[in-house]
């Protein structure tokens, strides 16, 4: 797989959003699922659209079909009731069809089943060397467990999580660790450590953002 290929489907926003990355997108054959993505993350419905119609791959349009469906609102429980069909996709694309299951077992609000496909989905990302959306996928398997079991401390499985993001340089994921860290700490009343994470979440998106 070439680097813009890597880039689509590793990338957070802002490799998405470089120009450098655009540039080089036009004669990429999965150029639509980027597009799918980008609208996905910016809540841009015509661009999910229009990366629907125009996507070639059918597992690729699978995964867009399902993108556009949460992003609508519009997802049920049918529209998942083929999950062998994801689950024997290639190795390539396996794990980002893993994580956009998660994505629709959350939406439904089926969190154990939303929760181990994001786990699944982190596996076989780091597998193929995913490394930024491997740690996502991590982060929201963590998330979503702090949902189910509510009265439990994931501080410890956060801080976790902070140490795979930062081995694996996924700036965004990082902050999304700490902000979880600091709400984390309020929950225990121990705000002046709340405010320390929150504040560290803020400089790790300034210093990517600006």
């Amino acid at each position: 797989m070439n680097i813009v290929s890597q880039t689509i489907f590793n990338g957070d926003l802002a490799d998405l959003l470089s120009l450098k990355f655009q540039a080089d997108l036009k004669s990429n054959p999965h150029r639509f699922y980027h597009q799918a993505l980008l609208g996905f993350m910016k809540k841009d419905e015509a661009l999910l659209e229009n990366a629907l119609r125009e996507e070639k791959n059918t597992n690729l349009k699978s995964l867009i079909d399902l993108r556009l469906k949460i992003f609508t609102k519009k997802l049920k429980s049918n529209d998942l009731k083929e999950i062998n069909y994801y689950q024997a996709m290639p190795c390539w694309i396996k794990g980002e069809a893993y994580f956009v299951l998660a994505c629709s077992f959350q939406f439904l609000q089926d969190y154990e089943r939303a929760s181990s496909f994001y786990l699944m989905s982190s596996h076989c990302l780091d597998d193929q060397s995913f490394k930024k959306k491997a740690s996502l996928a991590f982060h929201n398997h963590v998330a979503v467990l702090s949902h189910i079991e509510k009265d439990k401390s994931f501080i410890d499985d956060f801080k976790y999580c902070l140490k795979y993001a930062e081995e694996r340089n996924a700036i965004e994921v990082q902050a999304l660790c700490l902000y979880n860290l600091s709400l984390a700490y309020q929950m225990f009343g121990a705000f002046d450590t709340a405010l320390f994470y929150i504040e560290a979440a803020i400089d790790r998106m300034d210093n990517t953002y600006g």
